[in-house]
């Protein structure tokens, strides 16, 4: 959602996020850039060893794409670098235009962030070293959802109990798709589709 539409509120929650996106070429790209690419530093998850890392990050990708599945979203592809660099992205799911509302799109957004911390805990890293990065490495995600929630006219906490019982209900999928992620680095939409069932 470009600046100038988020001030304005005119995308109340239930309209169609394609009538934005015809209307503003500044909606349209920051709409569909890729998920989980982040600008900002990365802090690395310094427990985890690179391998551990890797999963980690896919398990992130992999619930975006997931969770976009289930909510409509159509997917070209979704990668996993990896890097533990300073700087740079992880990975991200590149989205298709599609027909969605915000909250749609702000479930896409959490759903990164909601399974890294959810990974944490299953894998026995949940510190709040790691928590802290978890959620510095998936800033640029939640302030998505956060300008979503804000033109929508919904409230802050809007989308998190949702997104946190997606993701408990298809965690299953999430870790087969992180898997199979963590290995091969790059899946198409089809790949995706044809892994996950949606």
């Amino acid at each position: 959602m470009c600046m100038a539409h988020m001030s304005a509120r005119v995308w109340p929650a239930g309209r169609n996020i394609l009538d934005l996106l015809a209307q503003c070429a500044r909606c349209r790209q920051r709409v569909t850039r890729s998920l989980g690419s982040s600008s900002a530093p990365i802090v690395g998850l310094p427990d985890l060893t690179d391998r551990q890392f890797d999963h980690e990050v896919a398990t992130h990708e992999a619930a975006h794409a997931v969770v976009g599945l289930v909510r409509g979203a159509r997917i070209r592809f979704v990668t996993v670098e990896g890097r533990r660099a300073n700087v740079g992205p992880t990975g991200g799911v590149n989205w298709e235009p599609s027909d969605l509302y915000a909250e749609d799109v702000i479930a896409l957004y959490l759903a990164g962030q909601v399974a890294s911390l959810r990974w944490l805990k299953v894998f026995g890293f949940n510190t709040l070293s790691n928590r802290l990065d978890v959620l510095h490495m998936a800033g640029d995600d939640a302030m998505q959802a956060a300008e979503f929630r804000a033109a929508a006219g919904l409230p802050q906490w809007f989308g998190v109990s949702y997104v946190e019982d997606l993701v408990d209900r298809h965690w299953d999928v999430i870790t087969r798709l992180a898997d199979r992620l963590a290995a091969t680095r790059l899946m198409s939409g089809d790949e995706v589709r044809e892994l996950t069932g949606f």
